[in-house]
C-alpha cells in the first residue's frame, strides 16, 4: 500500500510539473473588480441636425483571469480573461432642443492577457506589464421609455500593469479602447412604433477607457 501511495504521489507530481501547474502567485486565477473613466462615442440625430457625443462618465466592472499552464515559456505568461464592464451615461440633446437621454453601454468580452515582464523590461518581479486583446459583444440600452436594446460585435485592447502587493492581493492600472461594429446608419435609442432618436455615426463605435482596480488571487 505504501508503495502504491508513493507511486501515486510521484505520478501526480510528475503530471503537474509537466503541465506547468504550480502554486506560484502568478499561476492563480484572479477576480479583478475595477472602476474607470470612459470617453468617446459619436452618434448623430435621426433628423440630420448633426453629431452628438455620449457624455464621458465613470465606468465599472469585473474581470476574471485564468492562467494557462504549459511548459512553453511564452504560453506560461498568458492568461485567459473574461470581462464585464458597464458605462451609465447620457446622450445630450440640448443643442437640438431635446431632453437628455439615459444611455447605458455593457461590454461582455473574452480574450488573452499576455505578461511580457519575463523579457527583463523591468527588474522588479512585482511589476508585471501586460498587453491584452478581447472579443465579444456590446449591448446598448436606455432606461427612458420602452427603448429597445441593441447588440453589436465588439473588440477591445489594452496596455497596463499588475502590481503585486502580497501573495493574494494586488492592484492594476491600464489604458485601452472598446470598438463596437454596427451597421452604418442603424438606429440607436429606438422604440416600437416611434422610430429612433439617434443613429450610429459610421460602422464602428469607438471609446477609450482608463481603469484602476484590485486583484484578488485564489
Amino acid at each position: 500500500m505504501k508503495r502504491l501511495i508513493s507511486s501515486v504521489i510521484v505520478l501526480t507530481t510528475t503530471f503537474l510539473g509537466s503541465t506547468g501547474v504550480c502554486t506560484a502567485q502568478e499561476d492563480r486565477f484572479a477576480i479583478v473588480p475595477f472602476v474607470g473613466f470612459r470617453l468617446g462615442g459619436e452618434l448623430r440625430t435621426d433628423f440630420g441636425a448633426g453629431d452628438v457625443s455620449i457624455e464621458d462618465s465613470v465606468s465599472y466592472g469585473v474581470k476574471v483571469t485564468i492562467p494557462i499552464h504549459s511548459v512553453n515559456s511564452f504560453v506560461e505568461s498568458t492568461e485567459v480573461e473574461f470581462i464585464y464592464s458597464r458605462q451609465d451615461s447620457e446622450i445630450s440633446g440640448k443643442e437640438f432642443g431635446m431632453a437628455d437621454v439615459d444611455f447605458a453601454i455593457d461590454n461582455f468580452l473574452i480574450g488573452i492577457k499576455y505578461h511580457f515582464y519575463e523579457e527583463a523590461l523591468f527588474e522588479h518581479p512585482w511589476i508585471k506589464p501586460y498587453a491584452a486583446g478581447d472579443v465579444g459583444f456590446t449591448r446598448f440600452s436606455s432606461s427612458d421609455g420602452d427603448v429597445e436594446d441593441d447588440l453589436a460585435f465588439a473588440l477591445a485592447g489594452a496596455l497596463g500593469s499588475d502590481f503585486s502587493i502580497g501573495e493574494h492581493f494586488g492592484l492594476f492600472f491600464e489604458g485601452g479602447f472598446y470598438g463596437s461594429f454596427v451597421s452604418s446608419g442603424s438606429g440607436a435609442v429606438c422604440s416600437s412604433g416611434r422610430g429612433c432618436a439617434f443613429v450610429f455615426d459610421g460602422s464602428t463605435f469607438w471609446q477609450g477607457q482608463i481603469s484602476l482596480g484590485t486583484l484578488f488571487r485564489f
